[in-house]
């Protein structure tokens, strides 16, 4: 049954066609009582595993990649390890809600529940980054009606005005670089397995794009390592 209608029903109507889970997951969600929705939300994330790492490496294959729960909780162990106390409850409230609406904005490949990837993952879907983002908008409206702390965490994720959104923004793209050293480190994964994102975080890019704290960590902790397994 659809649920949408007007200008809403119009913007997700392109990755609702070529994704059809995310209107399953729209109605199940618009079924549930408001009270219901972030439980559900939260139980679906730990089933629903992070794109990248079938994408750019063979981890997914070994049935290694991580959920985006695991990703969730990752988060919070870095934000404690590299920030200061004063920021950490509001970058933990924005770990906390700001991968939710992918519980509903995933796609079924294989089998496997993924979140979406756009510009890494053409192969398995035809949308743009536009798409996604407008469907997790939605999502996240539903998901957070009852919820009103949480989504002003949402908000000042998503519109990146204030230092602690920015910063959090930085570590959310970089943190996978952590996991790939530990995978080398561990003996799991080949330094060559992980080529693709060394090409795309090398230190001059941190340095030059992302927030500072995330870039002196990245510099002082995590590049002296990567150096090392390249050697």
């Amino acid at each position: 049954m659809y649920i949408f209608h007007g200008s809403e029903a119009a913007g997700l109507d392109l990755i609702t066609r070529e994704i059809p889970i995310i209107l399953e997951n729209f109605n199940t969600v618009g079924h549930l009582p408001v009270s219901m929705r972030w439980d559900w939300s939260e139980k679906m994330l730990s089933n629903v595993l992070r794109d990248g790492w079938f994408v750019n490496t063979p981890v997914g294959n070994y049935g290694n990649a991580e959920s985006v729960m695991d990703h969730k909780h990752h988060l919070c162990r870095m934000i404690e390890l590299y920030y200061p106390k004063y920021m950490h409850v509001t970058m933990k409230e924005m770990s906390d809600v700001h991968d939710n609406p992918e519980s509903i904005v995933h796609a079924m490949i294989n089998d496997v529940r993924r979140d979406l990837n756009p510009r890494f993952n053409k192969k398995s879907y035809a949308i743009f980054d536009a798409d996604k983002e407008y469907a997790e908008s939605v999502a996240a409206r539903m998901l957070l009606q009852g919820e009103p702390d949480r989504m002003e965490a949402w908000g000042e994720y998503r519109e990146k005005s204030s230092v602690a959104s920015k910063e959090f923004s930085g570590l959310d793209k970089l943190c996978v670089m952590w996991k790939c050293v530990s995978f080398v480190e561990n003996g799991q994964y080949d330094y060559p397995d992980f080529q693709a994102y060394w090409n795309y975080w090398p230190l001059d890019k941190v340095k030059e794009t992302l927030p500072p704290i995330i870039s002196q960590a990245y510099e002082q902790d995590l590049w002296p390592r990567i150096l090392r397994l390249r050697s």
